[in-house]
């Protein structure tokens, strides 16, 4: 296995996106006390020694209107590198691999996929290729109020892009949204009933227009979703224990693992005893946890205490076996896995973590990076 530190910023920054493909790490990061300056870059991994922070795209950028914020990142199997705007549509860019003695890496910008009338982004990801008939998923909501999940297609054609509406429901009816580049879309909504959710899956790997779709009804009282991921194989939702549970024998979270295939079923599921999920993710038979603890977090930062005790960790488990392994503890520099801050990919997986030095104090933002082969 080889792996990759990665400083990313120091000072009062975060990292709210990452992706990683083919050698490429790239991430979003933000102030933490104004989300709408922000900039979005990508390293380099395969080389040795430094890696520079190749910039591409930032909030002060002629043309990138004030108050917009990074609302996801995501890179297509054929390598297209797209950054949501919450304002400003999706911007596309191409990353060129360094050519020894002779040129740096260094990006292409591609035709942006236009933002539509009022409508605001609030996530996205690709599904295939960009080039293919459904290309990305994106979630938004309309200035009506409502939120709609549209897919688009050929973004990098010289064809006009294409856009369908998947769904469209009420506000804040989209609880949770997720993507994945096999062709996949979940996400959460309220049920009809009072005491449970539809986690509802739409399908494509076709070139036709159809969209195979599969629900399944989460019906635990007990807990409540918090968080969402799917992959080639799985979905993953994540839950935090209602307030009314939460008693010295009940675990905070809940992590349950579902198929992707129509109809597919439960397939494992884990409990977190001292923390929450608030971050997850998946690929193959691989689930990777973000386990959070925010009652100590809150009640540290309103006492202005140490942290030091949070049950923070990232775990990660196969569906192949019972065993849990931790990849690293986030204690008192790094108390929250935030969504979309920790990826697995066939051969690898990234996290962004916050990091203080132990001689200057100082507080630096990172991406820890493995790959499970050479790169």
């Amino acid at each position: 296995m080889e792996t990759r530190h990665l400083p990313l910023g120091r000072g009062d920054q975060k990292a709210t996106h990452i992706a990683t493909k083919s050698g490429w790490v790239v991430s979003a990061l933000c102030s933490k006390h104004d989300p709408f300056c922000w900039v979005v870059g990508a390293t380099y991994v395969k080389a040795g020694g430094a890696q520079a922070f190749l910039k591409l795209i930032k909030s002060l950028d002629p043309g990138v209107p004030v108050a917009t914020k990074v609302a996801g990142l995501s890179i297509s199997p054929d390598g297209v590198v797209a950054v949501a705007l919450s304002n400003d549509g999706i911007h596309q860019f191409v990353l060129c691999d360094p050519i020894t003695d002779y040129a740096g890496p260094r990006s292409l910008s591609l035709a942006s996929v236009q933002h539509v009338g009022d409508e605001v982004i609030r996530a996205f990801g690709w599904i295939n290729n960009s080039t293919h008939r459904h290309s990305m998923v994106v979630h938004s909501r309309q200035s009506s109020g409502r939120d709609r999940i549209a897919v688009y297609g050929h973004t990098t054609a010289e064809a006009s892009t294409k856009r369908d509406t998947l769904v469209e429901c009420p506000e804040n009816n989209v609880q949770f949204f997720a993507a994945s580049p096999f062709g996949h879309v979940a996400f959460i909504t309220p049920g009809t009933v009072q005491n449970y959710r539809t986690l509802t899956l739409l399908s494509t790997n076709d070139q036709d227009a159809v969209f195979q779709k599969s629900e399944i009804r989460v019906t635990n009282t007990d807990r409540t979703p918090c968080s969402l991921a799917v992959g080639n194989v799985y979905v993953v939702v994540g839950y935090a224990s209602t307030p009314l549970q939460r008693d010295a024998s009940a675990p905070l979270g809940w992590v349950e693992v579902y198929k992707t295939t129509l109809g597919g079923g439960l397939v494992t599921s884990r409990a977190i005893p001292d923390a929450e999920p608030t971050a997850v993710s998946t690929y193959s038979t691989r689930v990777m946890v973000g386990a959070s603890h925010p009652q100590l977090y809150t009640w540290a930062a309103a006492q202005g205490a140490s942290a030091s005790e949070s049950k923070s960790t990232l775990y990660c488990f196969s569906t192949k076996s019972d065993e849990n392994f931790a990849i690293c503890r986030g204690g008192e520099d790094h108390v929250r896995w935030e969504p979309g801050t920790i990826t697995m990919t066939e051969t690898s997986w990234a996290y962004s973590r916050s990091l203080k030095s132990a001689d200057t104090g100082d507080v630096f933002t990172v991406v820890e990076h493995a790959s499970a082969v050479a790169i």
